[in-house]
């Protein structure tokens, strides 16, 4: 199941909870083609082939950091807040569950002990220019 979390008619992330059905898309990206982080599910049966290749240099221009997190054990609470830190929603994310967040604010509260994989945009400046804590 993919959830686009809306905020003024603008997704502000997106949750996919841990789908066992077997029937998904080989190839299905969560994120819209415009979007500065692409993720994506590949699901094919064993012996299917990606040939080799190498992605070509191309100058992209990216002014928002975007995260990716997956929770690979445990349990966290995702909360979407705006800019001036008001709550959107929250989620719930289990084993299996991945969230894409896209813009404005967020917090985790983790419930259990936790590895969660996570990705997002580099290079890392440093603490005070990549990100503003809310109090």
């Amino acid at each position: 199941m993919i959830e686009k979390i809306m905020y003024n008619n603008e997704i502000i992330a997106i949750v996919s909870k841990r789908n066992l059905d077997d029937k998904e898309k080989s190839l299905e990206f969560y994120t819209p083609s415009d979007n500065p982080l692409q993720i994506g599910t590949l699901n094919h049966p064993r012996g299917y082939v990606i040939p080799s290749h190498i992605h070509n240099n191309v100058e992209r221009r990216i002014t928002e950091t975007q995260e990716m997190l997956y929770v690979e054990k445990g349990k966290m609470r995702v909360s979407f807040l705006t800019e001036s830190n008001e709550k959107i929603d929250e989620r719930t994310l289990n084993p299996g569950d991945l969230v894409v967040l896209m813009r404005k604010g967020h917090g985790f509260e983790f419930l259990e002990d936790s590895r969660v994989i996570y990705v997002k945009q580099g290079p890392y400046l440093d603490k005070a220019a990549d990100k503003r804590v809310f109090n």
